[in-house]
């Protein structure tokens, strides 16, 4: 279980800390990164990987299934670029998917897995190559 979620993300000398509502651990944090103002440009992989986490509980996912697509999708590599330079970050977006299923900005890592996680929580896992490959 996790006690706290600390994260340097920064943009335009802004700090944030993401975190998810509805945390079981008797912490109560919001899910919302207010990613309008900033990017995850410093984020450590294992800071994202404690994010994924979260968002896979909150949404009672299988953390080892989203964490193998987004490895095989970008390498936990936040500046991936795939699809002859159509897709983009951890979950290797196209931007059009991204503005039609997704709130934040699309080059935030965590705005990446959040979505992410939405969207495998409503069935469309399919949409990455990778799940595809892998399951």
């Amino acid at each position: 279980m996790f006690t706290a979620l600390i994260a340097t993300v920064a943009w335009t000398g802004i700090v944030k800390s993401p975190t998810i509502s509805d945390y079981q651990g008797g912490t109560s944090i919001s899910v919302s990164t207010q990613t309008t103002s900033y990017r995850a440009i410093n984020a450590s992989s294992n800071e994202l990987k404690e994010y994924l986490a979260l968002i896979t509980e909150k949404y009672g996912l299988n953390y080892e299934e989203l964490y193998k697509v987004v490895e095989c999708e970008s390498n936990w590599n936040v500046n991936a670029v795939g699809d002859d330079g159509r897709s983009f970050g951890l979950a290797q977006f196209l931007k059009t998917t991204f503005e039609e299923e997704c709130n934040g900005d699309y080059y935030n890592s965590y705005d990446q897995l959040k979505c992410m996680g939405e969207m495998f929580s409503r069935g469309m896992q399919r949409r990455w190559t990778c799940y595809r490959l892998l399951y």
